[in-house]
């Protein structure tokens, strides 16, 4: 009956530490990211037809890079692959995400239109 309690428990807490994340506007996921290695640095907002350029920082420098829209009307124009990319906001851009994962961070950017 202590082996079931001790299991229940431990799950338990368990599940409120995965539940637990670092809320941050540009920061979803902190893999291994005790110590505020990495970052994405751009501009928040653009123009219509206008291209934005976002760097991946980190303190490593050979981690696998993937950039990716995860919504809005952007493209990804180059850079994939490194720590530098280009995006081009639509000409019915209103607002959108962009992303960069790496072997430590998995970091995503808001951007809005430019008033």
């Amino acid at each position: 009956m202590r082996f079931f309690i001790l299991i229940a428990f431990t799950v338990g807490i368990s599940s409120i530490f995965l539940s637990c994340q670092k809320e941050d506007d540009n920061i979803i996921d902190n893999r291994l990211d005790l110590n505020g290695s990495c970052g994405i640095d751009g501009d928040d907002c653009g123009q219509l037809n206008s291209e934005l350029t976002y760097n991946y920082i980190s303190n490593r420098n050979d981690e696998q890079i993937t950039w990716s829209v995860v919504s809005g009307e952007i493209t990804l124009v180059s850079g994939q692959g490194t720590s530098r990319a280009t995006f081009l906001l639509g000409s019915d851009f209103s607002e959108g995400i962009v992303q960069v994962e790496s072997d430590l961070c998995l970091l995503k950017k808001t951007i809005s239109l430019c008033d």
